[in-house]
């Protein structure tokens, strides 16, 4: 990717922004939009889902998705558990 002006990065960011906004705004979404959504590297993603970390997922067809709702409240529920154990920082 060539390197952008501070107003193409700004524009970018903001694209990025709106996006996840209406992804947030469905009732579902597909394996694709979930990292998006969660601003998370596709990779990252399915490191969580391998090691069953993620949120509950349903498949349709060949094609995986998760509710927003379960996406919100996995969400909720790992804020909760990192709260309750804060990582060490010795």
């Amino acid at each position: 990717m060539p390197d952008l002006s501070p107003l193409e990065a700004e524009q970018l960011e903001l694209l990025r922004a709106q996006r996840s906004v209406a992804l947030w705004a469905l009732p579902l979404l597909g394996n694709r939009d979930i990292p998006v959504a969660l601003d998370l590297s596709p990779s990252a993603w399915e490191v969580l889902k391998a090691a069953g970390n993620g949120p509950r997922l349903f498949h349709f067809g060949k094609r995986t998705y998760a509710l927003t709702s379960e996406l919100r409240a996995w969400l909720e529920r790992t804020a909760a558990a990192e709260a309750a154990n804060p990582p060490s920082t010795s």
